[in-house]
């Protein structure tokens, strides 16, 4: 079976979801929304229309993207940016592989934009692509219309940091390891306090867990939670602050608890969700899909589930 993040997976159980996060309505926020002088946040929707939060960031003479996002999401962005500055997008930023993050690179690429990637995204594309693009496409004429795969980044990185100091802003990548996916890479201005997160830390009921490493995720939130940063900016969900990475964390202790107790007692991942109870702090990580995200985390570590 293939795990791939779809809206379909998600949108059984929107409603429920909906009801939990208690954000304000999309429309409700210009389209930019201004983070700090020189950086702009853009909110997608994925349950809407498959979109992440993308994240833009100004330098002397151009621009930064932080996620290609979906080619819905590229497009509406690239749209707002030509009403924003007349500087070019020179770099797009990726921070994991999954498809509503980086299927919209070939659209940033064809116009003048390299896309920057992790290393360890590229054997995470060969393991799961074709599949998940070509399984989304039958139903999604925009990544139809780009191809039959998604287009690999233009560059990629080893290692823990690289730092981009140039144009006037310091821009630094941080891979602390697998947390959400393999591939997981942090964007941190330091002189601006500004963390872009991806799905290492969101801040809504949209956690997905078949292709994490779950229990080195806390240490990752632990290593950003080192970096200081005071606006913090996730792949999915609202901005905000600090909280986000501490409700984060908190969310996933509690799961983990949950689940090795379950183990103990050879409950069902159903069962197991029915007896979780989160406090009233941790309501906005609570989804109606906590079945489904206790058996992807039972998978990961070999449990079967029937």
């Amino acid at each position: 079976m293939d795990h791939a993040v779809t809206r379909r997976t998600f949108l059984a159980g929107s409603a429920a979801c909906a009801a939990a996060l208690a954000r304000p309505a999309l429309g409700s926020q210009p389209a930019l929304r201004p983070v700090v002088p020189g950086v702009w946040f853009y909110q997608g929707d994925f349950l809407a229309n498959g979109q992440c939060n993308s994240v833009i960031i100004e330098r002397r003479s151009d621009l930064v993207v932080v996620d290609a996002n979906s080619p819905g999401g590229a497009l509406a962005l690239q749209a707002e940016l030509r009403k924003l500055s007349p500087k070019p997008v020179r770099q797009v930023l990726l921070t994991h592989h999954h498809g509503d993050h980086i299927y919209g690179n070939a659209l940033w690429t064809r116009a003048g934009a390299s896309t920057l990637a992790h290393h360890a995204m590229l054997p995470e594309l060969v393991r799961l692509e074709p599949a998940r693009w070509r399984s989304q496409a039958a139903n999604d004429t925009q990544l139809a219309a780009l191809g039959d795969a998604p287009q690999p980044p233009s560059q990629t990185f080893d290692g823990p940091l690289l730092v981009l100091d140039e144009g006037g802003r310091r821009i630094e990548l941080h891979h602390f390891g697998a947390a959400h996916t393999q591939d997981d890479v942090l964007v941190y201005l330091p002189q601006d306090g500004v963390l872009c997160a991806g799905d290492v830390a969101l801040s809504m009921a949209l956690n997905s867990f078949f292709d994490a490493d779950f229990d080195h995720w806390p240490r990752v939130l632990q290593a950003a939670s080192r970096l200081d940063a005071r606006h913090l900016l996730p792949g999915h969900g609202s901005p905000g602050g600090p909280e986000i990475l501490t409700g984060q964390a908190q969310f996933l202790a509690a799961l983990a608890e949950a689940i090795d107790r379950g183990i103990r007692e050879h409950s069902e991942p159903a069962q197991i969700a029915a007896a979780l109870r989160l406090p009233d702090s941790l309501q906005p990580w609570a989804s109606s899909f906590m079945a489904e995200q206790i058996k992807q985390i039972l998978a990961l570590r070999g449990v079967a589930v029937h």
